[in-house]
């Protein structure tokens, strides 16, 4: 299985200038579930990389979802 995180920050002020929004988004890929959370509770993770977000990101206005890849058509070359 392989689990995909897309964060959409829809309202994001850019730097120089207050009425200047940008929309940000980014993508995180895992192979499970557990390496997913395995990343997020890391303390690494909340030492580093979660405080170094907060100088770019509003956390009040981002949006995570959380969706899981799923094959839906096979593989149109295998016999």
């Amino acid at each position: 299985m392989v689990v995909r995180v897309v964060a959409i920050v829809a309202v994001c002020p850019v730097s120089g200038g207050e009425n200047t929004l940008a929309l940000v988004i980014a993508e995180l890929w895992f192979d499970s579930e557990q390496g997913m959370e395995a990343v997020l509770t890391s303390d690494t993770y909340k030492t580093v990389v979660f405080p170094d977000e907060k100088t770019f990101l509003d956390h009040g206005n981002t949006l995570i979802l959380v969706g899981e890849q799923v094959e839906s058509i096979g593989d149109h070359r295998a016999g």
